[in-house]
């Protein structure tokens, strides 16, 4: 990888849930646009009908939901016989069909962003009022910003936030807008992609 420098852009993982869902929340709730003690069916119709409808926002943003704290969507796409991630969901290159990139080289088929979804909204509920850690929290809040707003959530903070605050290397999607020299690898994954 190349040096370092004080023009790298790094991943900021789960900070995101700060610097982007958290803020983009409280927007909306200083806009009168989202009520905390209104649920994830309130602003969600995909989710009625689930065990996940009747869970308070509030809840939600303090991660005592009951919601799991990780699901490993990977391993389901994971060949057991040869232990490569399975040929009939990857495509080493980007089309029609397989356009969500997992990594250099790497791309899931499109329908199996469905399947992440439905183990999301089928996966247990633990206690509530229970602290505990989870994406999937975040994952419906990102929703619900879209929700409200029309736009997906990286669209929503940087209108709202990174654009007019001149962060112009802060957002998503960053191999999109920067020679891939600058972004600085942050994970050395020799089991799922093979790569850092």
């Amino acid at each position: 990888p190349d040096p370092l420098t004080v023009e790298s852009i790094f991943d900021m993982a789960s900070v995101t849930k700060i610097c982007a869902t958290l803020i983009s929340v409280m927007h909306l709730y200083d806009e009168g646009k989202i009520k905390l003690n209104k649920t994830l069916g309130d602003y969600l119709p995909w989710v009625r009908g689930t065990n996940k409808a009747k869970l308070q926002i509030r809840d939600v943003l303090l991660h005592q939901a009951g919601l799991i704290a990780f699901i490993p969507f990977y391993k389901e796409t994971i060949d057991t016989g040869t232990k490569q991630p399975m040929v009939s969901l990857y495509s080493s290159s980007e089309n029609d069909s397989f356009s969500i990139r997992v990594a250099e080289n790497m791309y899931l088929r499109n329908d199996w962003e469905d399947t992440i979804y439905k183990r999301i909204l089928t996966s247990k509920i633990g206690p509530r009022n229970k602290y505990i850690y989870s994406d999937n929290d975040f994952i419906f809040l990102g929703k619900i910003v879209q929700a409200i707003s029309g736009l997906t959530l990286d669209k929503y903070v940087d209108k709202n936030f990174y654009h007019p605050m001149g962060l112009t290397s802060t957002g998503f999607k960053p191999r999109e807008k920067f020679d891939t020299s600058k972004i600085a690898p942050t994970e050395n994954d020799m089991e799922f992609r093979m790569q850092h």
